[in-house]
């Protein structure tokens, strides 16, 4: 956790919070790794499209 909030320039609390909370909504499906891929492309095509509408 210290990795990722010094990356994300939080406090280490700060990530251990947000986790639960994911944790919370999306239950075990963080444990199956086709699901997190399938999060990670939403994340990024979310954030290509709201970066494109920026312009």
């Amino acid at each position: 956790m210290a990795e990722v909030a010094a990356l994300l320039d939080v406090h280490p609390q700060t990530v251990r919070y947000r986790m639960h909370q994911v944790e919370a909504l999306l239950g075990d499906r963080l444990t199956k790794p086709d699901t997190r891929f399938t999060i990670e492309i939403a994340l990024r095509s979310r954030r290509l499209r709201e970066s494109a509408t920026d312009r």
